[in-house]
C-alpha cells in the first residue's frame, strides 16, 4: 500500500509528537511553527506559565525549539552525544545572542528500523529511544553539537 508520507516525513512527524508528549506531561504548551518561523530555524515553541525555580519573578517563559530526527546512532563520550549538522550556519543561527527568546536544539534518535519506532496496544503507547537537547548557551563555534542527556 502506497503512503503519502515519505520515511523522512514520518520521522519528522514523530519528533513533533514526541515534543508534544513531553511538553504535555510537563504541563507546558507546545505549538508548531509556521513556514516563516521554520525558515528561521524555529520548528516549535514551548510556553510555560508559573513561578519557576531560580527564575526570579518570571511567570511566563517561551522557548523556541529547532527539531531534528536521526536513525543514526550518535557518538557518545559518556557525558554527551554528538549530532552532525549539514552546515555550521544552522548551529550559528541557533546560538546567536540577538534572539529575545531562548532557543534549544533537540534531536530525536530513533531505532534504525521503522517498525521499531513506536508500538501500541490497548494498554500502552511506547515510543522507542528518546530525544536530547542542547541550549544555545553553548557559544563556541563547532561543526557538531554535543547534547545533554
Amino acid at each position: 500500500m502506497a503512503t503519502a508520507f515519505t520515511t523522512l516525513n514520518r520521522e519528522s512527524e514523530l519528533s513533533y509528537a514526541y515534543l508534544y508528549a513531553i511538553a504535555s506531561r510537563a504541563g507546558v504548551n507546545c505549538k508548531t511553527s509556521n513556514r516563516h518561523d521554520d525558515n528561521a530555524g524555529i520548528d516549535a515553541m514551548l510556553t510555560g506559565w508559573e513561578l519557576f525555580p531560580n527564575g526570579g519573578s518570571l511567570t511566563e517563559v517561551d522557548i523556541e525549539v529547532q527539531l531534528k530526527v536521526s536513525i543514526k546512532t550518535p557518538f557518545a563520550d559518556g557525558d554527551s552525544l554528538s549530532y552532525f549538522l549539514s552546515g555550521t550556519q544552522q548551529y550559528n543561527d541557533l546560538r546567536r545572542e540577538t534572539h529575545a527568546s531562548p532557543r534549544i536544539f533537540a534531536v530525536l534518535f530513533l531505532p534504525p528500523k521503522a517498525e521499531d519506532w513506536l508500538t501500541h496496544s490497548h494498554e500502552q503507547l511506547v515510543p522507542r529511544k528518546c530525544a536530547y537537547w542542547v541550549s544555545r548557551a553553548v557559544r563556541h563555534q563547532q561543526t557538531t553539537m554535543q547534547a545533554s542527556r
